[in-house]
């Protein structure tokens, strides 16, 4: 004879028996183990102070760099490929000796390293911002010339593009001036 007792049957038809937490292979009616309690991670611990001391306080954070004008360095990098670009023209125009373009193209490419080096070392001082402005009108000035010297050789608007960098060079150090201005 078998000590066998199936468990009872279920309210709903065709679903097994209720489970009664009884794991399988326990005999039933056998005492189930007690439920565990879910993972509760550790209290946060502050780092190890000594006894009566000020608790601990997190060091303060850096202070932020200023931000450089994005203008002024794009124009400056912009500025410095440009003085490059300008050396073969240079090149050329000193084989056909022509003396007036050789002067103006050599005070471009002076105007336009020293613009760029500056205005990479400077877009994030406003306090330079009068040099790098008075550098960018100079630059504008020296540009407008080579721009009419070309209108009145036939080239037409070509070099337009070649005044244009040095206005968004000196609008950016004029927003520096500005910033600076504002700051004091």
């Amino acid at each position: 004879m078998s000590t066998y007792a199936p468990p009872p049957a279920s309210d709903q038809p065709g679903q097994p028996a209720a489970y009664q937490g009884q794991p399988t292979g326990q005999p039933y009616g056998a005492p189930s183990a007690p439920p565990t309690q879910p993972y509760a991670p550790p209290p946060y611990q502050q780092p190890y102070q000594q006894p009566y001391q000020q608790p601990y306080q997190q060091p303060y954070p850096a202070a932020a760099a200023p931000k450089r004008n994005m203008l002024v360095f794009v124009a400056s990098i912009l500025m410095l490929v440009g003085a490059v670009i300008n050396i073969p023209t240079l090149l050329t125009y000193i084989e056909y000796g022509m003396g007036l373009w050789i002067v103006a193209v050599l005070i471009v490419i002076a105007l336009e390293v020293v613009g760029g080096v500056m205005g990479i070392m400077y877009a994030a001082h406003p306090d330079k911002a009068d040099w790098l402005f008075y550098l960018g009108l100079g630059l504008c000035a020296v540009t407008l010339v080579i721009l009419i010297l070309n209108l009145s050789a036939g080239v037409g608007l070509a070099s337009f593009s070649g005044v244009l960098l040095p206005l968004l060079y000196t609008f950016g150090a004029y927003q520096m001036k500005k910033q600076a201005s504002s700051s004091r």
